[in-house]
């Protein structure tokens, strides 16, 4: 399983402009093969700040991912709202354990 964790950044005054174009890439990205988890979450402390999970069957579902025609969308959208200090991460891990 692959799980890429992170953050952008962004001016809080654009947060519900981002909010439109989130959910869409949200729906059309959970919809894909191999994906198990895709989340954006607005920090409750920080109104700049975005967080991003996902978890992936395996590298090359990621990889599908990077060339659908909604991420080449969602990617133009982020530019235009000024989306910045993007922190991405991607981890190659098992199923895991309960905690």
């Amino acid at each position: 399983m692959i799980i890429v964790s992170g953050t952008f950044r962004m001016d809080p005054e654009r947060i519900e402009d981002w909010r439109c174009h989130a959910s869409a890439m949200l729906a059309a990205t959970r919809a894909e093969p191999g994906c198990r988890v895709y989340s954006y979450a607005h920090d409750a402390e920080d109104p700049g700040l975005i967080r991003v999970y996902e978890e992936w069957e395996n590298r090359e579902t990621l990889a599908a991912h990077f060339k659908t025609q909604h991420m080449k969308v969602w990617r133009e959208a982020l530019e235009e709202l000024g989306a910045y200090a993007r922190n991405l991460r991607a981890y190659e891990t098992d199923e895991g354990e309960p905690a």
